[in-house]
């Protein structure tokens, strides 16, 4: 199943989604939109040096605009930012 499904809602992402993806400065956050041409279907919202400010920064966000949020684990795999040990 395509991960980026916008028809099953517990597979990342819908448009509005808060998405979570480590990089070498820090942890990039970003939001999922509409799927148009090529992409990229991502929109940047803020670069974040430490990890706990960066998951409560995107769960805030994520909670406020009544979307999920996601981390980003590798390629197209995604795993809701809850299930974060």
């Amino acid at each position: 199943m395509n991960p980026f499904s916008q028809s099953n809602p517990d597979t990342c992402c819908e448009p509005g989604d808060v998405t979570l993806t480590n990089i070498p400065r820090g942890f990039l956050i970003g939001r999922a939109v509409d799927r148009m041409g090529e992409g990229p279907w991502w929109e940047f919202i803020a670069i974040v040096r430490e990890e706990r400010d960066a998951v409560h920064h995107a769960a805030t966000l994520a909670r406020v605009d009544g979307t999920r949020a996601w981390r980003h684990l590798r390629g197209d795999e995604y795993e809701p930012l809850a299930q974060m040990g």
